[in-house]
């Protein structure tokens, strides 16, 4: 019960004058979006975020990390997909797993938020924060909800922890959920740190099966998964608990829509 209490106290603090596009449909992109290359703090990342910034709600923020010895360019279809539902997105112009460029980043953006004459000068809820990543940019994510207490949610697309210890550091009122498959070769470390005893954080770990889905499955295949999960957990959408908790739900034994196969989800600590 403590841990439902502070994780909906969260909710109502960071959700605050978040701004999320009418249309609700994961599986499609809603608006039309900026998307900017060669940017950021090293000049080599990409930002994108609604074409029209919200003048009365201030937008959630999503830090994106490619995957080991690939360009942020390659996931162009989830970056515009997330900033067309309302979110400003930076992704990262590399992931070494340790945060260190999800924390620059985010200071980054911090600085534009405060910098008068800036697009994104007062746009931003610097607490409503989630991190994604494929690969070495699920562990990138999963190392940012532990070291920034900017980051409030993270999703990781194909990745675990390697040591499979590391979501078990997770705070009790972050959640975070991995997204993989059922072929992929970070299977095992994906289980495994789900399946850690030491986890506290409310966690849900989301197999696609049923089709041959391997190491890149979770960001061009499932990404509606990462959509819907960023809308309950920044944009407030309670409702879509249903689609991730429990025993029938959307990512709990639906169907991958647009392809073949069905999610198989779990979760614990709701």
């Amino acid at each position: 019960m403590k841990i439902a209490y502070i994780f909906l106290l969260v909710l109502t603090l960071t959700n605050e004058q978040i701004f999320l596009s009418d249309g609700k449909d994961e599986e499609r992109d809603q608006l039309q979006v900026e998307y900017f290359t060669n940017t950021g703090p090293d000049g080599q990342s990409i930002l994108s975020y609604p074409r029209q910034l919200s003048d009365d709600r201030k937008h959630g923020i999503i830090v994106w990390g490619p995957g080991g010895g690939t360009a942020p360019s390659a996931y162009e279809g989830i970056i515009r997909r997330l900033a067309s539902h309302g979110f400003v997105v930076i992704a990262l112009s590399v992931s070494p797993g340790d945060a260190s460029k999800a924390i620059e980043s985010l200071n980054w953006l911090s600085e534009k938020n405060n910098r008068n004459g800036d697009p994104l000068f007062g746009k931003l809820n610097m607490e409503a924060v989630g991190c994604s990543g494929h690969s070495m940019g699920g562990l990138e994510s999963e190392q940012a909800i532990i070291k920034d207490s900017r980051v409030k949610t993270a999703i990781l697309n194909n990745s675990g922890d390697l040591g499979h210890t590391a979501m078990g550091y997770v705070p009790a009122d972050r959640p975070i959920s991995i997204v993989y498959g059922n072929n992929g070769m970070e299977r095992p470390n994906a289980e495994a740190d789900y399946g850690n005893s030491a986890v506290k954080a409310p966690a849900c770990l989301i197999m696609m099966d049923g089709a041959d889905y391997g190491h890149g499955s979770g960001p061009w295949d499932g990404m509606a998964a990462t959509i819907a999960w960023f809308r309950w957990h920044l944009g407030g959408e309670i409702y879509r608990k249903a689609d991730f908790v429990g025993s029938n739900g959307k990512y709990i034994n639906g169907p991958i829509i647009g392809h073949a196969g069905n999610w198989k989800g779990q979760c614990k600590n709701f």
